[in-house]
C-alpha cells in the first residue's frame, strides 16, 4: 500500500536479548553513535473552557522551547545544542535534541489568548474556547 511504512520487530526471547546484549565491541561503538530522531508524545485535553495539549519535553529549558500560531494550525518546536558525548550508553534509541509538531486548532479556539508554561519536563498549552479572535500573521506565544 503506498504511503504506509510498515516495520518488521524482532520478537525478543532469552536467546537473542543475551546475543544482542553481548555483540562485539565495533558494533557497540556504532550504535552508540547513531542517532534516533523522536517526536515527544502529546495529550489532548478539552474542558468547556478551554483545550489543554501537554507535550512531554524532558530535558529541555524554556529558551528552547518555541509555540507558534499560523491561521488554524499551532506549532511547537523545539531545539537545544547536542554534543557528541551526550549519548554515553551502549544503544541511543532515543533523542530529544529536535523536534517539531503541529495541531489543527477546532473552529472555537480562541488562539489570540492561547497560552503556554514548562513545568518538569511538560510543555502544557492552554487554548482558550469562544469567539475565534483574528490573527494576522504568525503569532509567537511566549512559554513561560
Amino acid at each position: 500500500i503506498r504511503g504506509i511504512i510498515m516495520v518488521q520487530r524482532e520478537i525478543i526471547t532469552k536467546n537473542t536479548f543475551k546475543k544482542n546484549l553481548f555483540r562485539n565491541s565495533e558494533e557497540r561503538i556504532t550504535n552508540r553513535r547513531k542517532r534516533v530522531m523522536v517526536t515527544p508524545a502529546a495529550n489532548v485535553d478539552e474542558t468547556n473552557h478551554e483545550y489543554i495539549l501537554t507535550i512531554a519535553a524532558p530535558g529541555f529549558q524554556r529558551k528552547n522551547l518555541q509555540v507558534m500560531i499560523e491561521k488554524d494550525i499551532i506549532t511547537i518546536a523545539a531545539a537545544k545544542e547536542a554534543s557528541e558525548e551526550s549519548c554515553t550508553h551502549d544503544r541511543c534509541e532515543f533523542d530529544y535534541t529536535r523536534w517539531k509538531r503541529a495541531f489543527s486548532l477546532p473552529d472555537d479556539a480562541d488562539a489570540l489568548l492561547t497560552r503556554a508554561r514548562y513545568k518538569d519536563g511538560e510543555l502544557i498549552i492552554r487554548i482558550p474556547r469562544g469567539k475565534k479572535g483574528n490573527l494576522s500573521g504568525i503569532t509567537t506565544i511566549y512559554v513561560y
